[in-house]
């Protein structure tokens, strides 16, 4: 079947509006923005089934944030971002980049709140590489439970250890002064996955 096209190479292939080829119109495919509430409720997803997951509060299906899912349907347990998810068989499964850390930024605040950008907006991106560039004295992970296979890594550059809330397995609780640590949920608890 063809959009825009008479001759189609695939099951399905759609190539953009040939009326106003050189134009400024939208162009693409949208899929189903669910939330992951919305998401968990499909009883019987088909493999290979993509949606888009929002983390919105005033979600259109009525789902609300990804923190706000209370449930614990194991299919839906590594939606933890906002972004593209296809149904691999068995679970929910983030469309990759490639890339195992996928924001890297920098950070001057005295507290740190995962989740939340260096001005304190709420950020969506669920994997951290935090460059630590003032004098902090705490960070605050997110719930484990809702963060199961997350990974944060930091560098603390200072002279200062830093506390860690709550605290990791493995670690006394503190990033130590110049250490680079990264850490991972199963789901339960956060823990070191550095091994210093």
């Amino acid at each position: 079947m063809g959009i825009n096209t008479s001759s189609p190479n695939a099951t399905l292939e759609i190539k953009p509006n040939t009326t106003n080829l050189l134009g400024a119109t939208n162009e693409g495919i949208i899929v189903p923005k669910l939330s992951k509430t919305r998401v968990a409720k499909m009883s019987s997803p088909q493999e290979g089934t993509l949606v888009y997951v929002v983390d919105d509060a005033k979600a259109e299906d009525g789902g609300g944030t990804i923190a706000s899912y209370t449930g614990t349907d194991t299919k839906v347990e590594e939606i933890i971002g906002r972004g593209y998810y296809f149904f691999n068989g068995t679970k929910w499964v983030a469309a990759s980049n490639g890339s195992s850390i996928k924001n890297i930024r920098r950070d001057d605040r005295t507290v740190i709140t995962i989740d939340k950008d260096e001005n304190g907006i709420s950020y969506d991106k669920p994997d951290y590489f935090v460059h630590l560039t003032g004098d902090p004295t705490l960070i605050k992970f997110p719930a484990p439970e809702k963060s199961k296979g997350r990974v944060l890594c930091f560098y603390n550059p200072s002279w200062n250890g830093i506390i860690i809330e709550p605290q990791p397995l493995e670690q006394m609780g503190v990033l130590d002064a110049s250490m680079t640590a990264c850490y991972i949920s199963d789901g339960v608890v956060w823990m070191n996955a550095t091994e210093y």
